[in-house]
């Protein structure tokens, strides 16, 4: 059985990323989310709805971000189906 997931990078996105997790849930058996050094409430709100949070200890930008969304992707689910939603659009 396949599973699939959503992965994507956040940087101080705390005004919006709940909407983007309970959007990607609908659709999606598991939410990424790369919390890439925010100083905001970004990581906290998306683990509190259920998202898998890897955090990096400082901004190291967009590339990183997204690197780390597939190797958390192939890591930790059998390298799977893996969409990806830039959050900083």
């Amino acid at each position: 059985m396949s599973m699939i997931i959503a992965a994507m990078p956040a940087y101080n996105e705390e005004g919006t990323i709940a909407k983007v997790v309970l959007g990607a849930k609908k659709h999606v058996d598991k939410v990424v989310v790369v919390d890439d050094g925010s100083e905001d409430m970004t990581a906290e709100i998306a683990e509190a709805l259920g998202a898998m949070v890897v955090r990096h200890k400082e901004n190291r930008g967009y590339g990183a971000a997204i690197r780390t969304c597939f190797e958390t992707a192939n890591n930790f689910f059998s390298k799977e189906k893996t969409l990806t939603k830039r959050e900083d659009v």
